[in-house]
């Protein structure tokens, strides 16, 4: 009988602690998000910054445009070394996977379009072609909406893992 208490116990006890180190799936939701927002904010003040294009000096543009351009590419760094770390959720590896593949193609988007947006602002007036211009709005315009389309296939992975889990989108 002392051998059956003592191994209910340990049963009790091993279960309650694996119960304590799993994350919720608010908590786990929550994790990812977080620096899903921190990269769409800071791709924010990108766009910001190249707009004040027009407003400000174009040294203090391009200044501006720059470290917002090295801020983004910072926080994309950082939420694909935590995304790389995140493990699945009871099995469930969907909200990690479509979370990763969203800041992959962020960091590709930004690398590549926002980069030679970037370098077409740094030609002087006088050497800016029309061809140039074609070449900006076109790269704004589809950066925009590559933008656009990686979000929505990470919106619909991440309601339905909302909706296997039982969470409320705010």
């Amino acid at each position: 009988m002392k051998k059956l208490i003592s191994l209910i116990g340990v049963l009790f006890l091993v279960a309650f602690l694996q119960s304590c180190t799993q994350e919720s799936a608010v908590d786990y939701n929550n994790g990812i998000i977080e620096h899903q927002q921190e990269i769409v904010y800071k791709i924010d003040n990108l766009k910001k910054a190249i707009d004040k294009y027009n407003i400000l000096p174009q040294d203090e543009a391009i200044d501006l445009m720059n470290a917002a351009y090295d801020s983004v590419i910072f926080q994309i760094d950082t939420s694909l070394s935590y995304i790389s770390k995140v493990e699945d959720f009871n099995g469930d590896m969907s909200l990690k996977d479509a979370a990763q593949s969203l800041f992959v193609s962020y960091k590709d988007i930004i690398e590549g379009d926002y980069k030679k947006i970037i370098e077409l602002y740094k030609i002087p007036d006088a050497m800016f072609s029309v061809s140039d211009q074609q070449a900006l709005d076109s790269l704004l315009e589809g950066s925009n909406q590559k933008l656009d389309d990686v979000l929505t296939k990470f919106v619909a992975v991440h309601t339905e893992f909302a909706d296997k889990n039982n969470l409320v989108i705010e």
